[in-house]
């Protein structure tokens, strides 16, 4: 067989995010990394099998806020780095993951890549959002400052 072992979960970027989001997020929320979509949102048998299963299956969350008492999901977070506003594919992908999220009614966070993370702002943006959520049923938002 041809497989090897990936060096790393995360990539560098990735990583760099992780280690920010840890310091902002509450001591009573866990981050799970590289989340199959299909895990977080699903469809009906018949609609798997039409195809709308196979779309969501083979598609990662960069990371996920759950509740760890019961694993309820509280937001899943996508780190966009420049490819997802220059690249068509990704573009579409992206398309794509936010309306599957508004449908099934999961919150998605959307985050551009840095070089640096200013955890105070990211704690600001992670309670704004859960608001944003909460009072106008919004469920995709991005944080581009």
């Amino acid at each position: 067989m041809p497989y090897v072992a990936c060096d790393a979960l995360l990539t560098q970027s990735e990583l760099h995010f992780y280690r920010a989001l840890k310091q902002a997020v509450p001591t009573n929320t866990h981050i799970c990394m590289k989340v199959r979509m299909g895990d977080i949102i699903t469809c009906s048998d018949s609609q798997w099998k039409a195809g709308w299963g196979p779309r969501v299956s083979a598609k990662h969350i960069d990371f996920v806020l759950i509740d760890p008492k019961i694993t309820e999901i509280i937001l899943a977070i996508e780190l966009d780095d420049s490819t997802h506003r220059t690249n068509r594919d990704r573009i579409e992908r992206d398309k794509f993951v936010n309306k599957a999220f508004e449908v099934a009614n999961v919150p998605l966070l959307r985050i551009d890549t840095k070089r640096s993370y200013n955890i105070e702002r990211l704690k600001e943006v992670l309670r704004d959002y859960q608001y944003d959520e909460i009072v106008n049923n919004k469920t995709t938002s991005y944080w581009r400052t």
